[in-house]
């Protein structure tokens, strides 16, 4: 899931890694929105890497938007598994711990 701001564009340092890995995948750019993959989409795939890069403030979330976060749980909940990297997940949601950033991520407070 490349959800970052493309400056700098952090894509190709995951690509090179799962290259070099020889994982096949998809790249899903939400092109620095909350148009994000629904849970059909997302049941297609046993795993999801999600990064931001540096992406912050504007009218969407960096890292899962709410409808997101929604769909991540019950694809977690069936088993898949999930890496998230966002430097300003947790300030782009409200400076609110989410019930899924609690519930799944174990956060207790920032």
């Amino acid at each position: 899931m490349d959800d970052d701001d493309n400056i700098p564009n952090v894509l190709p340092t995951y690509v090179q890694i799962l290259d070099a890995l020889g994982y096949s995948y998809h790249v899903w750019d939400t092109g620095n929105s909350d148009v994000e993959p629904d849970l059909a989409t997302l049941s297609q795939y046993r795993a999801v890497i999600w990064f931001s890069g540096d992406a912050f403030g504007g009218s969407s979330v960096a890292g899962p938007g709410p409808q997101a976060e929604l769909d991540l749980a019950d694809y977690l909940d069936n088993g898949a598994c999930m890496f998230l990297s966002s430097q300003d997940y947790y300030y782009d949601s409200g400076t609110t711990v989410t019930p899924f950033m609690q519930n799944y991520l174990g956060v207790a407070n920032i």
